[in-house]
């Protein structure tokens, strides 16, 4: 396959990888019985905590989202290695999204769950197209510009990402607690 045809290929996988932006949640609460000035304070450090965890999660996810392919031009067999190389990365980012995900632990709130739901449900359908894309490409050859092509079509089944900031700002709790979560203040900088 010549150079100038697996460029737009790649193009390709480019645009349809390109631009995943996500937001953001709150924090698990275990604090014992207290008095309730006490027991306030501690599950607002916890919902912040919560909060610091899931928008972790989600810079995760964002920054790999940001970062293309190096793609080396000089030959399709370097080319297709550094796609490669890149849905590679992009997998590993979506596992350490999922797992931070689960590390942050139970939210506050149960629309902090149903945040935590919607983007691992994102996440894992979004890691099962890459799969399928890497499957694909181990299985593309240079000389087949097609098959490049193919082998990028699962990740057109792409969505957009749930808004977790937007899931965070409708809950009084979590909004309040992602207002005060360094990461959160990232994904809102952002």
């Amino acid at each position: 396959m010549s150079t100038s045809r697996l460029v737009p290929a790649c193009a390709l996988a480019l645009a349809l990888l390109g631009g995943c932006g996500l937001p953001v949640p709150g924090t698990a609460s275990s604090a014992p019985a207290a008095p309730a000035s006490a027991t306030t304070a501690a599950k607002t450090t916890d919902a912040v905590t919560w909060a610091n965890d899931f928008c972790g999660a989600v810079v995760t996810f964002q920054e790999a989202s940001k970062k293309q392919p190096q793609i080396d031009p000089s030959s399709p067999k370097k080319a297709l290695a550094g796609l490669r190389t890149y849905l590679d990365d992009f997998t590993a980012a979506l596992d350490k999204a999922i797992a931070d995900l689960k590390a942050a632990g139970p939210a506050p709130t149960p629309s902090g769950d149903a945040a935590v739901t919607a983007l691992t449900d994102y996440l894992t359908s979004a890691k099962t197209s890459f799969a399928k894309a890497q499957s694909a490409l181990d299985q593309a050859s240079t000389s087949d510009p097609s098959s490049i092509t193919s082998a990028i079509e699962p990740l057109q089944s792409l969505t957009t990402p749930p808004d977790a900031l937007k899931n965070l700002s409708s809950d009084p709790e979590l909004d309040a607690a992602a207002a005060q979560a360094p990461n959160c203040k990232t994904l809102n900088a952002g």
